[in-house]
């Protein structure tokens, strides 16, 4: 081999080579997530009672029921995600959680080398250290440590596919058609994992944007149709192709009120991106920083991007892609959950030729100081939650006031059959907040398995007067109603359990029985079979 041969070879070698060290620090950063064989958090609630994941389902009514159906209807259509779940439930079994693990840290490998491969096709470069932020970043540990997250990772990996498929179609500009298509399926992928897919549209423009006009109007035309047909597939599962959440924190607040909250969520975002401490387990509106700080948050990092663009001019595309991808955080549709590190999981990979752009400009010595404390971070951030319970002292630790997190820690302790514990966390709960229904519900519950009948009644009307759209007061209230006798008003409860919650399995096997009780053959049959359908186990 001649000296010009091994010159011309010497680049691509050198690419292979901090390909493999990227994958390398990736795999360093993550692997203690293999040595996890128990369940963490609420793993065992939203996967493992999950029926299509158990198999006790289908794989086809991932397709057309929400999500989270089995534990209450949240406005999340998540077929791909199902899917992945039993997939590892078929291969790993029940059991023990570390198999499960191992396919979390696959995909996150996944898609860290086909961010790496993008990277390299439309830049020419891979920008190995804004992928190595991302692949590294402590803020992905609710996604890749936690099996519940694999939503947001199989949304990442599903989503990167389809720009790699998109700029395949870009390729060939003698073929417009196939750029359409391509854009279609791209888009559509992470569509089916989570509901943030749909910020994929901006990055697919993006590559397009690099070949001409025309290739920007084919993109934007199967990304519109990749859209349309989601928002069909939703609303034939879910009833509705916007539902909002049950148990929505913001359903009826005004849209400037979410956008106040919204900012803060962005403004927590933005501190944990640049400042990955101190990471509570859960956030509620109380654990949000104020709007001011929220501000001074945003702010610097604008100043920041700023003084950088005076030094060396940034190509706008790059602060546009992340800019944009924290759109979802603004609340201008009511979710479930104000803010989770999840949900910075899609603007951290936009964010990746802005990190490299930066990284860059400065010498080696600053970018091993920057990236090599995100491994120990990491390492720091990853150990899970032995059950529920630790979960949720563990946020009560840092937010003492969080009336969601003492309900919840009751209901832990409800589980197990400490009820004098869990009725200490209820009423906990409703000192902070005097007007939490499901927390007087669950009190009810705890205060009639010890006996305290009579305080149980007292809780429940106070649950249902204060809760008037909560499901669950009403399936308690319906219960108590038919132990006293009173079918025909049970029976009107439970009716407005299964409207305000259709996928509430007790509602219905409530209906049922009030319904035999009353001589209603025919009804109850009906009521019978839906609770079946819902709970086939």
């Amino acid at each position: 081999m001649c000296p010009e041969d091994q010159n011309e070879r010497s680049p691509s070698s050198r690419t292979g080579l901090r390909f493999l060290l990227l994958m390398g620090i990736a795999l360093l950063a993550w692997c203690p997530v293999l040595l996890f064989t128990d369940w963490t958090a609420d793993d065992p609630h939203v996967v493992l009672d999950h029926p299509v994941v158990t198999g006790t389902l289908p794989v086809s009514a991932a397709l057309d029921r929400d999500y989270t159906h089995h534990l209450g209807d949240s406005g999340q259509w998540r077929p791909a995600a199902a899917i992945s779940l039993r997939m590892d439930h078929a291969l790993y079994g029940p059991d023990s959680s570390r198999g499960w693990h191992l396919t979390n840290l696959l995909l996150h490998l996944a898609t860290v080398a086909l961010a790496a491969l993008l990277a390299r096709r439309a830049h020419g470069t891979m920008l190995f250290f804004g992928v190595a932020a991302y692949a590294l970043h402590p803020i992905l540990a609710d996604s890749v440590a936690w099996v519940s997250g694999r939503p947001a990772l199989t949304c990442a990996f599903l989503g990167l596919a389809g720009a790699h498929l998109l700029q395949t179609g870009l390729s060939r500009n003698d073929r417009p058609a196939t750029t359409f298509l391509c854009a279609a399926i791209g888009l559509g992928l992470p569509l089916l994992a989570k509901e943030d897919g749909a910020l994929f549209s901006i990055l697919l423009l993006v590559l397009s944007a690099k070949v001409g006009a025309a290739a920007i109007r084919r993109t934007a035309a199967g990304c519109l149709l990749a859209i349309g047909l989601w928002f069909i597939a939703r609303a034939s599962a879910l009833g509705d192709a916007l539902p909002t959440a049950t148990h929505s924190i913001l359903p009826g607040a005004p849209l400037h009120e979410r956008l106040v909250v919204g900012l803060r969520g962005a403004g927590e975002a933005v501190r944990l991106l640049f400042a990955p401490l101190d990471r509570p387990p859960h956030y509620d509106l109380g654990g949000l920083p104020g709007v001011l700080i929220s501000l001074l948050l945003i702010g610097a990092f604008a100043a920041t991007l700023y003084l950088f663009h005076r030094r060396r001019p940034l190509p706008w595309l790059l602060v546009a892609l992340p800019v944009l991808a924290f759109t979802p955080f603004l609340q201008v549709l009511p979710a479930g959950e104000v803010f989770a590190p999840r949900f910075a999981h899609l603007p951290l990979l936009f964010a990746i030729p802005l990190a490299d752009h930066i990284l860059r400009r400065f010498n080696k010595l600053i970018q091993v100081l920057v990236l090599l404390p995100l491994v120990f971070i990491t390492w720091a951030t990853i150990p899970t939650y032995a059950d529920a319970e630790s979960y949720w002292l563990a946020t009560i630790h840092h937010s003492p006031s969080c009336h969601v997190a003492w309900n919840a820690l009751g209901v832990a302790r409800a589980d197990d059959g400490r009820h004098e514990e869990a009725i200490a966390s209820f009423r906990t709960a409703i000192e902070l907040k005097a007007g939490h229904s499901r927390a007087w519900s669950n009190l009810a519950r705890s205060l009639r398995a010890t006996g305290r009948n009579e305080e149980s009644v007292y809780a429940l009307r106070t649950a249902v007067s204060e809760g008037p759209r909560n499901p669950i007061a009403h399936v308690n209230w319906g219960r108590h109603l038919a132990r006293q006798g009173r079918h025909a008003e049970a029976r009107d409860s439970f009716v407005l359990a299964t409207r305000l919650q259709p996928g509430l399995h007790p509602a219905w096997e409530g209906l049922a029985r009030a319904e035999a009780s009353l001589g209603r053959t025919r009804e109850s049959a009906e009521a019978t079979q839906r609770a079946r359908t819902l709970r086939p186990d």
